[in-house]
């Protein structure tokens, strides 16, 4: 048990640092957000935008998490999708 659970400490130190897969996945809302600000401040004050796909995967993981729990807490809503920094996506705008 102890080397399980040695085992499981250090693969979530690995696997749980800010802007990997897994982090997108499991981190809250508010601290991928916080993060994403960080970034963004950085990116565009150095001039530097080889950030911008990291920001988008950002914003993705934000949006779906907000439309999932949109639908947790609005089951007989249907497809509607909740509003966030880049307007909206509707079903129809592909």
């Amino acid at each position: 048990m102890i080397i399980g659970d040695i085992l499981a400490k250090v693969l979530l130190a690995v696997f749980n640092r800010p802007y990997t897969n897994y982090w997108l996945r499991n981190a809250p809302i508010e601290e991928i957000s916080d993060e994403y600000e960080k970034l963004r401040k950085k990116t565009f004050a150095g001039g530097d935008y080889k950030s911008s796909e990291l920001m988008n995967k950002m914003n993705d993981a934000i949006v779906y998490r907000m439309n999932a729990e949109y639908k947790k807490t609005h089951p007989n809503e249907g497809n509607k999708t909740v509003h966030h920094e880049h307007g909206w996506y509707l079903p129809g705008d592909y």
